[in-house]
């Protein structure tokens, strides 16, 4: 017998309080992350829409079983990094310094960052504001 935060009942733990709180336990944490990471491989080659359907897929699922628990910060956290993996894909994605200029332009990326942005790999921060904001307006369906 123990406490019942030392423990794990079916990726849930408990919050040591008295209230008895669920929340995420780290081990679920830690394989979202895994399973997230396969499913965003920036070395597989695969169409951007194809890796974002499979990714909401298991998003759905994921979100619906763990529902029950407290984990607003956590599914926030996860909604950046995830945003950022999705980033570094589609940059990986556009290899040529040609690519990267062209799609920057049509993101709507001021023209006096196009040529320098294009040259690095560290993306200036309203990049991921226009990406974001690019996948925001997509319709991704679920395929069962």
């Amino acid at each position: 017998m123990d406490r019942p935060w030392n423990h794990k009942f079916l990726g849930f733990s408990f919050l040591r309080d008295k209230k008895a709180t669920i929340r995420l336990a780290p081990q679920s944490i830690s394989r979202f992350k895994e399973k997230v990471r396969e499913l965003m491989n920036r070395t597989r080659s695969m169409l951007l829409e194809s890796r974002i359907t499979r990714l909401i897929c298991y998003l759905i699922g994921w979100i619906g079983y763990f529902r029950l628990a407290a984990a607003k910060g956590h599914y926030e956290r996860f909604d950046q990094w995830i945003r950022r993996r999705l980033r570094m894909c589609l940059w990986k994605q556009w290899k040529r310094v040609r690519t990267r200029i062209r799609e920057l332009r049509a993101l709507g990326v001021p023209e006096y960052c196009v040529s320098h942005l294009s040259h690095t790999l560290v993306l200036a921060p309203f990049f991921g504001q226009e990406i974001t904001g690019e996948l925001s307006k997509e319709k991704i369906v679920c395929d069962g």
